[in-house]
């Protein structure tokens, strides 16, 4: 089997797995060619769930703005 490269910035590109592999910590994270992060199952429901938050403290905040108590409804 025949070593893949590093790179100046310590990547190795796998061009099976289409992504550059990153040691950080006791990990090895998967970036694309851009240099995004790609993320696990875990962290894109994390991401998701997140947003999902920030998306109601938003429209709880437009119906407070609005003179309505969103935790009444």
């Amino acid at each position: 089997m025949q070593a893949l490269p590093v790179d100046s910035q310590g990547r190795v590109w796998s061009p099976h797995l289409e992504s550059f592999l990153v040691p950080e910590g006791e990990l090895l994270r998967l970036y694309d060619r851009q240099g995004h992060l790609r993320l696990t199952k875990a962290e894109e429901e994390a991401k998701a769930r997140r947003a999902e938050t920030r998306r109601a403290d938003a429209l709880a905040q437009k119906l407070r703005s609005l003179g309505i108590d969103p935790d009444a409804l």
